[in-house]
């Protein structure tokens, strides 16, 4: 895709743009915001560097793609003064690292944001990594049996699941709802056969050997869905 006011550099064949020749610490020109929607909807994840932005910066970044979604959950966190801005803290004495497990922000909402913006200020010399994972590039791998499979099933996105695991009572029935879904999905079939009904020959080799590896069908599963070939970390 060719721009004319920014620079982005594909990181992935799957997923990821690194933007560059903007500066987000001043409002932008209406043609690059545009050019930013733009890479947005094409690389699906940007990532922009040393760019030193205040909470105001960060807020007018998001206003560009459209409202700023201010979640319930998030209020203990909230910036003071920037309720649009969380704090997320994790280090090497957390027995709790915000999001974890794979997910899409604020799912459970009845009008779920289109997206978030972390913004990496102290970070680690080693690891600490967010992963990206495109999942439309994971749906069309799909062979057209695991396609057929789930047309018309539904999927339930409850904030107890996901904000409840914070708290013992909720963790046991996070751990509870994702053993029933993972069973029902693949109920029928064994965990050495599941990347041949999912993926077909879509499926790399050190996929298949990951998922020969997984003693069950819930592990095989996950696996998949967390193939190297749509990520980017």
């Amino acid at each position: 895709m060719a721009y004319e006011t920014i620079t982005v550099t594909q990181v992935t064949p799957a997923i990821g743009g690194e933007v560059s020749g903007l500066d987000l610490t001043k409002p932008l020109p209406e043609a690059q915001v545009a050019e930013l929607k733009a890479a947005m909807a094409d690389r699906l994840v940007l990532f922009f560097r040393d760019q030193p932005l205040s909470h105001e910066d960060h807020i007018r970044l998001a206003q560009y793609f459209g409202g700023v979604h201010i979640a319930p959950s998030t209020k203990p966190w909230q910036v003071p003064g920037h309720p649009e801005v969380t704090i997320i803290h994790a280090d090497e004495n957390s027995t709790f690292v915000a999001g974890e497990d794979w997910h899409s922000d604020m799912s459970c909402d009845e009008a779920p944001p289109m997206g978030s913006i972390l913004y990496l200020h102290t970070i680690p010399p080693v690891g600490g990594d967010t992963v990206f994972s495109n999942m439309y590039a994971a749906y069309d791998a799909l062979s057209d049996r695991m396609k057929a499979y789930l047309e018309g099933l539904t999927a339930v996105h409850d904030a107890v699941v996901g904000f409840g695991g914070i708290t013992p009572e909720g963790m046991k029935l996070r751990l509870d709802i994702a053993a029933r879904i993972s069973s029902r999905i693949a109920a029928s079939i064994d965990p050495r056969d599941l990347v041949d009904v999912a993926m077909g020959d879509a499926a790399s080799s050190e996929t298949r050997q990951a998922v020969a590896r997984a003693e069950t069908r819930e592990q095989a599963l996950a696996l998949l869905l967390m193939s190297p070939e749509f990520q980017r970390r």
